[in-house]
């Protein structure tokens, strides 16, 4: 009863209402042109952070770290430099889990400062594959997938799409 899925632009949307959120899920479709991109820009993450209480997380999807690691690094940082410009101090935290049907893919979750993603305790809820050590490892990762540098995403430039085509290109 406490969620709203929203199938629609989702920089509109977040232009369109005003509304505050505890929670923000951003599935966002892969950055592979410059119009996906600009969904993962730092415009754009700083208006969800707009829409995000105080106590709020965020969370997106942030492709495949394992075949894009620039995009994967640039969707990180780009939502990190969002954060930066916030009153409210945040955390980022960069993700990763395996899905049989992707392989190893990416997530950035943005959490009020002081929270650990991996201390939480899923005991209790009702879930197929979640439990503590799962997710303890999402946050943990391998020495091949660690932070490169990369620049941030913005609107006028569309790097992110750039690296994620590059990524998947190395991969052909």
């Amino acid at each position: 009863p406490k969620v709203t899925v929203h199938h629609e632009d989702a920089v509109r949307f977040l232009e369109d209402h005003d509304a505050r959120w505890d929670v923000i899920v951003m599935d966002l479709p892969d950055p592979h042109d410059a119009g996906l991109a600009r969904l993962y820009s730092q415009a754009t993450f700083r208006l969800a952070l707009r829409r995000l209480t105080d106590r709020g997380t965020l969370a997106t999807q942030a492709t495949s770290p394992f075949h894009a690691p620039e995009a994967y690094w640039c969707i990180v940082e780009t939502l990190r430099a969002a954060a930066a410009d916030t009153p409210v101090p945040r955390t980022v935290h960069a993700g990763h889990v395996d899905v049989p049907s992707f392989g190893t893919w990416g997530i950035a979750l943005l959490t009020p400062e002081g929270v650990d993603p991996g201390a939480t305790d899923p005991a209790g809820l009702p879930t197929r594959w979640l439990n503590a050590d799962a997710l303890a490892t999402m946050w943990r990762l391998p020495v091949d997938l660690e932070r490169r540098p990369v620049e941030i995403n913005q609107l006028g430039t569309a790097i992110l799409a750039r690296y994620y085509q590059q990524g998947w290109a190395r991969m052909q």
